[in-house]
């Protein structure tokens, strides 16, 4: 990793210590770090990038990523095809290729379920292709959380997050959740379904730095308003920050509103993240 971004050891440790660069543990205890994460380090503007040099010495051409386009197209015919397995596995083939956590979730799995819904409403696939691409994606997305438990490097901050009520998607939120975890933090998820009181209820009792809200549906947008208000208040109260995100938040809607981080990609809250919370340098 040293060498890749050009800079010391003791630079990496440092931020692997400080949760800015993941690190796992392999079966024997040594902490490694994935490619796609230095990758995505070096892009980040922590570090001068990559090492061209390091490149050009050991006669290895910096990796090139491969098109999200072009991986949304090939697992598209895969959940077409009824292919649950290939699926995950080509899922698994992008992070390992070097795409991004954020890239993957914005151009490729927000808009394939996107579209396997859109087909669904067409009936051109069946509701159990929807399931099976939903199980799919949700497995592989579990492995790569279990890796970044792992890793060592932790932040001391804890986010609490969920879906509103009456919303009863569970990918979206999950991605945040991982995406919150490979920056070192704390998680707790309360997952789909989640009343308000109760997203308030347990912040305040753990001491949350961060609450999150997923929303890709809005049962009653008055009510959703008004509730809203009421747990901002709630948070700020104890120094806690809202960050709000979903495809439901849209028109009207958002602009009644109250929250002080908002996005509708995954960038966005990594850029929210880096905004609100700056790691160490």
């Amino acid at each position: 990793a040293a060498e890749m971004l050009g800079v010391s050891v003791s630079s990496v440790k440092r931020w692997v210590d400080g949760g800015v660069l993941a690190a796992v543990k392999n079966s024997g205890g040594h902490r490694r770090r994935r490619v796609s994460d230095i990758m995505s380090l070096a892009r980040s503007g922590v570090t001068g990038g990559l090492n061209i040099d390091f490149f050009r010495k050991s006669r290895v051409a910096p990796l090139s990523l491969p098109d999200p386009a072009a991986v949304y197209s090939e697992l598209i015919k895969l959940v077409k095809e009824r292919k649950p397995e290939e699926l995950a596995l080509g899922v698994e083939r992008a992070r390992q290729a070097g795409l991004e956590l954020h890239t993957i979730g914005d151009e490729v799995i927000f808009p394939l379920m996107d579209e396997v819904g859109k087909l669904w409403h067409e009936r051109k696939l069946d509701v159990a292709d929807e399931h099976l691409a939903t199980r799919a994606i949700h497995n592989t997305l579990a492995r790569w959380k279990e890796s970044a438990l792992q890793a060592s490097a932790k932040t001391g901050r804890l986010a609490v997050g969920a879906c509103p009520p009456g919303d009863y998607s569970g990918l979206g939120n999950f991605l945040v959740e991982l995406s919150l975890l490979e920056r070192g933090w704390r998680v707790l998820n309360l997952g789909p379904n989640t009343p308000m009181d109760s997203l308030a209820m347990v912040a305040r009792e753990q001491h949350a730095d961060l609450v999150w809200l997923t929303c890709t549906y809005v049962e009653s947008e008055d009510l959703f308003v008004t509730d809203l208000k009421a747990l901002h208040q709630k948070l700020m109260n104890h120094g806690t920050a809202l960050f709000l995100g979903g495809r439901a938040l849209q028109g009207p809607l958002r602009r009644k509103l109250t929250f002080d981080l908002q996005g509708d990609t995954l960038a966005q809250l990594d850029r929210a993240l880096a905004y609100r919370f700056p790691a160490p340098r």
